[in-house]
C-alpha cells in the first residue's frame, strides 16, 4: 500500500461530513515515492495502478491516463480500467462492481460571452445568506458558504434551466448506465433544483452525498463553474471520491480532483461522496466578493415532486 494510501486510510476512520481530503503536497510526495520504487521495479502492475491513483488525486489526467495504461499492459484491472476510461471523453463502458471512481459528464464553454456577462450582473447584483444542509441546518464545521437569495436565484432560474435541459443529452450519454435511470427525451417530467452560491476565503464544504434522507429522489448533480479570469483564488477543487454505489459507501482512499476552468459545466451522480477543497486568495490576504469561486449549482430528480420549502437545503 502507498504511503498516500496509508494516510488516507487512516483519514477515513473519521465519520462522514469532517474534512478529510489528503492535503496537496502529501499526494505530490506520495507520486515522488512512487516514481523511485518504478526505478527499480518497472513491470509491478501495482506499482503503476498506485501511481496512476495518485496522479488522478493530483488532478493530472494525462499522466493518470498513461500510467494507468502502463499498469494494465501489465495485469487486467477493471476498476483501473475503468478510472482510465472516467478521465478520457466519450461515452463509458459498463462499470465494475465495488467501489470505483465516479464517472462525471463535463461541458467546456457552457454559456455564450453574452449569457455570462448576464449572469455575472444578476450575481453581484444579489443578496446572500448562508448556506444551510439538509433540513434548513447551519453549521459552519462542515460547510462555509453563501447561498443568493431567492430573487437572484429565480432570476437565473429563468433563462439557466433551459440551457441545462438542452444540454442533458450530451451529459447523459455520456454518463451512460450511471445517469441513474434519467434520459434527455423525459426531461420535462423531471425535477431541478437550482441554487446559486459563493465561495470566498476559507470556504469549503466537507465530504457528503446529495441524495441522502428527504433528498433521495437526486439522481444527478450538476454544478456551472464561473469566476474572472485569471483566477484570483486557490483551492476550491470538487474531489469525486471512489464511491460503492451499492453499499452506498466510500472508503475515500482515492478520488478525482476536479479544477474546471471557467465557463464550464460539471454532472455526476448525487449518490457521489464528494468534497470541495478550503479556497484562499491566490496571492495576499484578501479576496473581495467578486474574486471568489461562483457556481450555479444544483439537482435533478426523478419527480417533480420536491422536499417542503422548510427541507429544502438553500
Amino acid at each position: 500500500m502507498s504511503s498516500v494510501a496509508q494516510a488516507t486510510r487512516e483519514q477515513a476512520n473519521r465519520r462522514r461530513g469532517q474534512v478529510v481530503g489528503i492535503s496537496h503536497r502529501l499526494v505530490a510526495q506520495a507520486e515522488k515515492t512512487l516514481r523511485r520504487r518504478l526505478a527499480e521495479a518497472a513491470c509491478d502492475a501495482g506499482v503503476w495502478r498506485r501511481l496512476a491513483d495518485t496522479q488522478r488525486m493530483l488532478g493530472r489526467f494525462a499522466d493518470a491516463r498513461e500510467s494507468y495504461r502502463r499498469s494494465l499492459a501489465l495485469a487486467p484491472d477493471a476498476t483501473a480500467s475503468w478510472a482510465d476510461s472516467v478521465l478520457a471523453p466519450g461515452a463509458l463502458p459498463a462499470p465494475p462492481a465495488g467501489e470505483r471512481a465516479v464517472p462525471f459528464a463535463q461541458i467546456a464553454n457552457f454559456l455564450s460571452p453574452a449569457e455570462r456577462e448576464r449572469l455575472w450582473a444578476t450575481t453581484l447584483a444579489g443578496g446572500y445568506r448562508p448556506a444551510r444542509m439538509g433540513r434548513d441546518t447551519l453549521d459552519s464545521s462542515r460547510r462555509d458558504a453563501a447561498i443568493a437569495e431567492p430573487p437572484t436565484r429565480r432570476t437565473v432560474r429563468r433563462w439557466f434551466l433551459p440551457k441545462l435541459r438542452a444540454a442533458l443529452a450530451v451529459a447523459l450519454a455520456r454518463l451512460g448506465g450511471d445517469s441513474r435511470g434519467l434520459n434527455a427525451e423525459d426531461a420535462q417530467a423531471y425535477g431541478f433544483e437550482l441554487q446559486v452560491t459563493a465561495h470566498h476565503a476559507g470556504g469549503y464544504y466537507t465530504c457528503h452525498a446529495d441524495n441522502r434522507g428527504i433528498f433521495r429522489a437526486r439522481r444527478v448533480s450538476y454544478v456551472y463553474y464561473y469566476h474572472h479570469e485569471p483566477r484570483r483564488f486557490a483551492g476550491g477543487d470538487l474531489l469525486l471520491y471512489d464511491t460503492d454505489y451499492d453499499a452506498q459507501d466510500a472508503s475515500l482512499c482515492a478520488y478525482t480532483r476536479l479544477s474546471p476552468p471557467d465557463n464550464t459545466l460539471v454532472l455526476f451522480p448525487s449518490d457521489s461522496y464528494h468534497e470541495i477543497t478550503q479556497v484562499a486568495p491566490a496571492s495576499g490576504e484578501t479576496l473581495a466578493f467578486g474574486d471568489g469561486r461562483f457556481t450555479v449549482n444544483g439537482w435533478i430528480r426523478a419527480t417533480k415532486q420536491a422536499p417542503t420549502p422548510a427541507q429544502t437545503p438553500d
